[in-house]
This record gives structure tokens, C-alpha cells and sequence, in this order.
């Protein structure tokens, strides 16, 4: 039997600064990720990201690397 899609959650919380997230995103250029299918629940996660992470107070190096990761999990 083939597998062709698998669902994992992931749990990106304990990401809490630039410096992990770039040591994330350059450990996972493999990975393929895809978005959940509801988009109320995917918007309502990249707001709390966003908040948790203070994007409007970000330079624009560090908002750039969030604008790099967000798509990766959150399509």
C-alpha cells in the first residue's frame, strides 16, 4: 500500500526567535508543506504567529525571514 498524502500537525511554539526559525527553514528545504483546508483556522494561526513573534515591531531583515517561514506551514 501507498501513502499518498500524510497529515502531521506541527507545533511551531517552541520557535521563538529569528535565529530558530532560520535554523528551521534551512534544516527543512526537503520538506514539502501544504495548508490546512479551513481558512479560518489558518488565518486565526498566522495572526497569533504574527502577534507572538511582534511582526510590526520587526526590522525588515527579521520580518522577512517571517514572511519566508509563514508559507511554509501555513501555505
Amino acid at each position: 500500500m501507498i501513502i499518498a498524502r500524510m497529515v502531521i500537525n506541527m507545533n511551531e511554539a517552541r520557535l521563538t526567535t529569528i535565529e530558530q526559525i532560520e535554523q528551521f527553514l534551512s534544516a527543512s528545504g526537503s520538506i514539502e508543506f501544504s495548508a490546512a483546508d479551513d481558512n479560518g483556522e489558518r488565518y486565526g494561526h498566522i495572526s497569533r504567529v504574527l502577534a507572538r513573534f511582534d511582526y510590526p515591531g520587526r526590522n525588515k531583515r527579521e520580518r522577512g525571514v517571517l514572511l519566508i517561514w509563514h508559507p511554509t506551514f501555513s501555505g
